[in-house]
């Protein structure tokens, strides 16, 4: 994944990076902005921490990782203080001082490397009304990576190698015989998926997951209570297959992820 969490600005009330903030007739207008208008980003991960953040450009078209939680004004320095408009672009306020929250940087609070002047508003995001608006933010977030996660086409799978028959990505998988298959083998299939869950970010924040993770993803890694391998559903005591994993195996993945 492209790694457009540029690197944190040096301590002190600064921009988060080099550009200057923009004009103060487009901050004035921002600032009148409902934070709404920051659910419009495309749902990403970190590249460093993995935390779900929202992608926007800013006027100049550099890409910006945002924060999904929203910050107080007063705990979060000048310069480092953004807002969305309404088609998605993100802008530095600069000093300018909204009534209501911002939006942040999400390189400025990455927990691999906050900068020092976040630390209060790092203390504010674990208390408990912080948390419970967080978790909101998240449950926003799933129709987005639904979306994503959809069944996909046929299209879509051949966008990956088969392990099966051994065809390269773009090519229609091939029969023993070599006769061209309609269908994809389900080894491609499960490719596909696998190579999609790697990109596509999952729900977490702050470095842990607080929603439930999807079922495709749990089933990435083996149950250790009724050792089901990776990909198959779990067994109950009789051997019949469950429609839900067993609580070990979920915290399994939490774990690893």
């Amino acid at each position: 994944m492209l790694n457009t969490c540029r690197k944190g600005a040096a301590s002190g009330s600064q921009p988060s990076r080099g550009a200057s903030p923009a004009p103060l007739w487009h901050r004035r207008y921002v600032e009148r902005v409902p934070s709404k208008y920051a659910d419009l980003g495309t749902p990403t991960a970190c590249p460093r921490c993995g935390d779900t953040v929202r992608r926007h450009t800013d006027p100049d078209g550099v890409p910006v990782d945002l924060d999904i939680r929203e910050a107080p004004t007063r705990l979060a320095p000048g310069g480092l203080r953004w807002r969305v408009t309404g088609n998605g672009t993100a802008v530095n306020l600069g000093w300018a001082d909204p009534t209501d929250t911002v939006r942040v940087a999400h390189q400025d609070v990455c927990t691999t490397s906050p900068r020092s002047d976040m630390a209060k508003l790092l203390a504010y995001w674990r208390t408990g009304a912080s948390r419970a608006a967080t978790q909101a933010a998240l449950e926003a977030l799933q129709p987005d990576v639904s979306h994503l996660r959809r069944t996909p086409n046929r299209r879509e799978v051949r966008s990956v190698a088969c392990p099966q028959c051994g065809v390269a990505a773009g090519q229609a998988c091939r029969a023993p015989d070599g006769a061209t298959r309609y269908v994809n083998h389900q080894r491609r299939v499960t490719a596909y998926h696998a190579d999609r869950h790697r990109s596509i970010p999952g729900p977490q924040v702050g470095g842990q997951h607080r929603l439930q993770p999807p079922r495709e993803h749990v089933r990435t890694v083996p149950c250790p209570r009724c050792s089901s391998p990776a990909h198959a559903p779990c067994t109950g005591a009789k051997g019949k297959e469950r429609t839900s994993h067993h609580f070990e195996r979920v915290a399994a993945f939490t774990a690893s992820h």
